[in-house]
């Protein structure tokens, strides 16, 4: 099974591999303004409510639910608004694509269930997309027979 801290670990190396992104953050929301200084491009992965342990046909499956955010500082113009917009959609498809088309996909399956744009958010008036991401992994390390 892989774990939480993996799987945040791999979005971490997704971010610092991307060469438009330049910074990654995890935890609660309030955290965002807590990067007032971060350099930006960013993104932001948040944690939310998961539907845990499910059981199928194919075994048990452990699903976590999270909300990522890419964000960056538009200027003034109009323009640079519908720059921003641009790139921090397809960064966020980018990040999605590696764990989707990437190595890891023969042991999670991922999800993405919506995306909403973001615009002049947080206290550093931040624009961009957050994308509810759901991450689907085995569950098979998961049993009685493990419990110390």
């Amino acid at each position: 099974m892989i774990n939480y801290k993996d799987i945040v670990d791999l979005f971490e190396t997704a971010v610092t591999d991307h060469s438009y992104l330049q910074y990654f953050k995890h935890g609660t929301i309030d955290n965002i303004d807590v990067a007032v200084n971060a350099p930006l491009p960013m993104a932001f992965l948040r944690p939310l409510q998961s539907t845990g342990l499910l059981t199928g046909t194919s075994g048990r499956n452990r699903e976590l639910t999270f909300e990522l955010y890419v964000l960056d500082q538009p200027k003034i113009s109009d323009e640079d608004g519908r720059l921003v917009l641009s790139n921090t959609e397809q960064a966020s498809y980018d990040l999605f694509s590696f764990f989707y088309d990437g190595s890891y996909q023969q042991s999670m399956d991922i999800e993405m269930d919506s995306i909403i744009p973001v615009n002049e958010a947080f206290q550093n008036r931040l624009s961009g997309w957050v994308s509810t991401i759901r991450i689907i992994t085995s569950a098979q390390g998961i049993t009685y027979c493990n419990i110390p």
